[in-house]
């Protein structure tokens, strides 16, 4: 635990104590002879046990009977810290704007002026004129929020983006500078953007707690997988917390195209209907014994998902990746030799067998690769910072640009991660990077950092050197988005240079629209269709089929348009 003290400015020997430890509130002390002895004056605590980290008391410099003293909340007291303001005062943060956040951690007493400090919690900085009987919040016009992981952006909005923050919820960002604060109060976490509708919007509270909106962020519900408080949210429809459930930060759900979500603790879910109704997969068994902190899935083939766990010191259990192939219904452990670190994965988005895997901690790479969905790890983290190292994207456009985000901001590589750069300008110095987010409208990248805000900049352009350190084979990709609207990217794989020609098809079998026959290179070649026919009308909403020729070979894949 950790104690606090307070000297009385108008008399040095009386001295205030206010002690917690780890599990209890001990007790605020007072002592009159300068620390000779003590004597206990009250054991009303301030809401949860935050005594390693959380906690105060301030004496007011002209009136030792003025005391004000912090845990979780706080409470004034005029009688020497013996009683305290009523509990509807202490809380009455809830309702009141201009009372303070939560959890307290400094104070600063004005020079001259003995009723007047300024205080600093979760929230930000305060300033009270009486002694703490009420406060003004002081918190515009600095950059200081810290988000966590799970940052997104829209894939057709550039002036949409959603965000989880440490103890001040969720926020939304409308175009700069817009934001709509703390739409989900408590802690955020991983956030989502349906990729066809944007008023579709997903959050989070603590303990896998998902809130879903359907009106652009106005209004949420409660739609997670797990009832952690039995029926608070009020969703008959989660299951209740298995017994040997476990969950930490950051809480891991992943959303893909057509509403599928797949949701982590030590268990994984997966809901089909945008989060309405869950199940569990594994035959209801847990993936792992420790929490899942990671999880990603492929938006090309959705039937891959991989997890990572954390390193606990406690059970002696290393950290983990574990591997499905077929939904969830089965996995795979895929850890392989890669340190026992806190891990965070990220899957290509051009391959459903390319993951990247993070880590934190010092003395070891910070960035490996698999080009088999696991079996194996290359180290690509040579010439990146020997620092903890939380988040990766890759470029939609150009799969040989990958950016990495750790505590020294974010760093990119042109070349498949066979050499890196500093991506920093722009930032103050030493950002902590909590995650990358790619607006794909805008071609913008944007980061989200522990404590400074968040950032944006243009990707990189495509180089005129195309690296390829994978096979290439002859390969129709399915398309992304996939169900689309208004557009989607056809993406193909070619062994050598060769003329090629790309064709649209309705279900029946009508040609709808062809693409100009030309050479394309060796490698991975995109084009984009508008869902518009060969005249310029749009096609209405259903299934199509894309056919790749090339010398004679032919492939295709199905698409859905929904209008």
């Amino acid at each position: 635990g950790k104690t606090r003290i307070d000297i009385y400015r108008a008399d040095p020997e009386v001295i205030f104590a206010n002690i917690y430890n780890s599990s209890e509130y001990i007790g605020l002390y007072r002592s009159d002879d300068s620390g000779d002895s003590w004597n206990s004056v009250s054991d009303f605590s301030m809401g949860a046990i935050l005594g390693l980290y959380s906690h105060y008391v301030r004496v007011n410099p002209a009136d030792k009977n003025k005391i004000f003293r912090t845990n979780q909340f706080y409470g004034f007291s005029e009688d020497g810290g013996v009683t305290y303001t009523t509990e509807e005062e202490i809380y009455g943060w809830l309702s009141d704007s201009t009372v303070m956040h939560v959890d307290h951690h400094t104070f600063a007493n004005h020079p001259d002026n003995p009723d007047m400090f300024y205080a600093g919690n979760d929230g930000g900085v305060f300033r009270t004129y009486d002694s703490g009987k009420t406060f003004q919040n002081l918190n515009n016009g600095y950059v200081t929020t810290q988000f966590y992981t799970g940052f997104s952006s829209s894939k057709t909005d550039p002036d949409l983006a959603i965000g989880g923050t440490q103890d001040n919820g969720t926020h939304i960002y409308t175009g700069s500078p817009k934001w709509k604060i703390c739409v989900l109060g408590s802690d955020g976490g991983t956030t989502a953007i349906d990729e066809i509708d944007n008023d579709i919007l997903y959050g989070l509270k603590p303990r896998l707690s998902i809130f879903r909106s359907r009106d652009g962020g106005d209004t949420f519900r409660f739609i997670g997988p797990v009832d952690w408080y039995e029926g608070y949210y009020g969703n008959p429809l989660a299951h209740s917390p298995h017994s040997d459930e476990k969950t930490k930060f950051p809480h891991p759900y992943e959303l893909l195209p057509g509403g599928l979500i797949y949701a982590a603790t030590n268990y994984v879910y997966r809901s089909l209907d945008g989060g309405t109704t869950w199940e569990c997969l594994n035959n209801d068994i847990k993936v792992s014994n420790e929490s899942i902190v990671s999880m990603v899935s492929s938006r090309r083939n959705t039937n891959y998902i991989y997890a990572a766990t954390y390193p606990n010191l406690i059970s002696g259990n290393r950290a983990q990746i574990f591997r499905s192939k077929d939904g969830g219904r089965t996995w795979d452990e895929v850890t392989g030799d890669l340190p026992d670190r806190y891990i965070h994965l990220y899957i290509s988005p051009h391959k459903e067998t390319t993951i990247y895997a993070t880590t934190y901690g010092f003395e070891t790479s910070h960035l490996f690769r698999s080009l088999d969905s696991g079996e194996t790890w290359d180290d690509i983290g040579e010439g990146l910072p020997d620092v903890p190292t939380v988040t990766v994207e890759v470029d939609p456009l150009y799969y040989n640009h990958i950016y990495v985000g750790n505590d020294l901001g974010v760093w990119v590589s042109t070349d498949d991660g066979i050499t890196w750069d500093s991506f920093n300008r722009g930032f103050t110095d030493a950002v902590l990077v909590t995650d990358l987010s790619i607006s794909e409208s805008n071609r913008k990248i944007r980061a989200s950092t522990h404590g400074n805000g968040v950032y944006e900049r243009t990707l990189l352009p495509q180089t005129n050197v195309s690296y390829v350190t994978t096979p290439v084979g002859f390969e129709l990709r399915n398309n992304f988005p996939n169900p689309f609207n208004p557009s989607t990217q056809i993406e193909f794989s070619l062994e050598e240079n060769a003329p090629a020609s790309i064709r649209i098809y309705s279900i029946l079998g009508q040609l709808v629209r062809t693409f100009e026959e030309r050479e394309y290179t060796r490698g991975i070649n995109r084009v984009r269709w508008d869902g518009t026919t060969n005249i310029g009308s749009h096609v209405s909403s259903g299934v199509y089929l894309c056919r790749l020729t090339v010398n004679g070979r032919t492939q295709t894949r199905r698409m859905t348009v929904i209008k």
